[in-house]
């Protein structure tokens, strides 16, 4: 393979195969500042194979194949361009599976210990691995729990509920579902949990009470699970929740935003995948390189999400690389390019900054997705509500925004069951940061409204939320500006 000055294109690949560090999901060169291109790569290894490589003068072209176990093996080109001994360009395009793999995904052995006082049962059902555990003393009572969004690796594994412990010591069964693939899936979670529950009822008998319940993407299969099995479960407990296509509908917001803001044009109507495109190469590298378009954006995703709240700053910066990499996740992981649709959102300004939405809305890129796919099973809810439903949302998440929880509680009430519905604000910058205290209280504020009728306060979020969550975060986290 010919040389370029101190640098051939196999070195190149060999620096990228083994001294590469991923950090926050971009790769970046060992002592070096710059990240390259900003190449959106989830954590995990990649494995990488020089194909061909092209020498032009000074500048030198290598065409790499890469695979990513992160992203359950799929297989991707890439061209790294050398030009004066220094890599002057990366980028990257994942495309199918090796064609070698057998299955996307693996079953992972789904044994367990249990708990003193408990029962397990556990193994394979229609292409998942599940988990279940049984105290001595039960009391007739069922936690369906289904997981949350989980990367893109290959293995499939269920996950227990955060509050296991307590759940066994009161007497509570639980039951959890690896679902048969990963990514955004919540339809097959809502689904697959549902098979659980009767294959749970097949070993054991009906619970006296059954409740579903998860945290983030296991959130959206839990309020999708009101809708499609309305005669199955008790009551549901959703936080963090995805709301249909809401959390797909915020990367694509946070794509053209982060454009605007930049000052990174595109076609007037554009295609998902080029700005995601876009995202990648060209709109986090120009939003990192100048602090005010930065401002700009923060600002203009803080009016879009709920205005000011605790932490809220925080949880921005603490999700703006990984936001921007899954922008460029392959399409069956997450549908950005068929679900999302901007054409007829009326974005906000920031007339503090003397951006009007007007001037955001004339310039902001436009995407026309799909419509049919907007209303696939997973995508779109109605707001049915036919059993008690409690909802928990930390205030400064950056990834599903406490926005979310909000439009589904309008969305609820629009369709006549706002009754149903109690929702609560936890004081914390992390995605489904709650502490085991506070969805103990969750859970059982639910069993008391659907046993005994007592429905727990809803608090009022509708307007300023710099007191939200005052009343059900414990403890208050550290810097909270309501604890001075």
């Amino acid at each position: 393979m010919a040389a370029l000055g101190a640098v051939d294109v196999e070195a190149m690949a060999a620096l990228l195969a083994d001294d590469v560090v991923v950090t926050l999901g971009f790769i970046r060169l060992p002592g070096k500042e710059r990240v390259l291109r900003q190449l959106p790569l989830l954590l995990g290894e990649v494995d990488v194979d020089v194909s061909e490589s092209i020498v032009e003068g000074d500048r030198a072209t290598a065409r790499i194949s890469m695979a990513s176990a992160a992203l359950g093996n799929m297989r991707g080109e890439a061209e790294v361009v050398v030009s004066g001994g220094m890599v002057s360009r990366v980028a990257l395009v994942f495309g199918e599976r090796a064609a070698d793999e057998p299955g996307r995904y693996r079953l992972t052995d789904p044994s367990f210990a249990a708990l003193d006082g408990a029962q397990a049962s556990y193994g394979e059902l229609n292409g998942t691995v599940y988990r279940i555990e049984t105290p001595d003393n039960w009391n007739g009572r069922l936690i369906m729990w289904a997981h949350g969004f989980r990367n893109f690796a290959p293995d499939l594994a269920p996950d227990p509920p955060p509050m296991r412990e307590l759940l066994i010591e009161n007497g509570y069964a639980w039951a959890s579902s690896s679902f048969s693939s990963n990514g955004f899936v919540p339809y097959e979670a809502a689904v697959e949990t549902a098979g659980l529950h009767d294959l749970f009822i097949g070993l054991f008998g009906p619970p006296v009470y059954t409740y579903v319940a998860g945290f983030s993407m296991g959130g959206n299969a839990a309020l999708l699970s009101l809708e499609l099995y309305p005669e199955r479960y008790d009551g549901a407990l959703a936080a963090c929740a995805t709301n249909g296509a809401e959390m797909i509908d915020f990367l694509g917001h946070y794509a053209v935003l982060g454009a605007f803001a930049a000052g990174v044009s595109g076609d007037e109507q554009a295609d998902a995948g080029a700005v995601s495109e876009l995202a990648a190469l060209s709109i986090l590298p120009a939003l990192e390189a100048d602090p005010d378009a930065l401002r700009v954006f923060e600002s203009l995703i803080k009016a879009l999400t709920g205005g000011a709240r605790p932490f809220r700053h925080e949880g921005f910066e603490a999700r703006l690389r990984l936001n921007f990499a899954l922008l460029s996740i392959p399409e069956e992981l997450i549908p950005l390019g068929r679900v999302f649709d901007n054409t007829k959102t009326v974005y906000p300004g920031v007339p503090e900054l003397g951006i009007e939405s007007e001037q955001v809305n004339a310039q902001v890129i436009r995407v026309r997705g799909d419509p049919a796919a907007r209303v696939e099973p997973g995508y779109s809810l109605a707001g049915a509500v036919p059993v008690p439903l409690l909802m928990m949302h930390t205030t400064g998440d950056g990834f599903v925004p406490i926005s979310s929880m909000l439009r589904f509680g309008a969305l609820a009430k629009e369709a006549g069951n706002g009754g149903m519905v109690s929702q609560r604000a936890i004081r914390s910058a992390v995605h489904c940061g709650f502490t085991r205290a506070e969805v103990w209280a969750a859970l059982d504020d639910l069993i008391a409204w659907v046993e005994n009728g007592e429905k727990p306060p809803s608090e009022d979020l509708s307007g300023p939320l710099d007191d939200a969550g005052l009343a059900f975060t414990s403890p208050l986290r550290e810097g909270d500006p309501g604890g001075r």
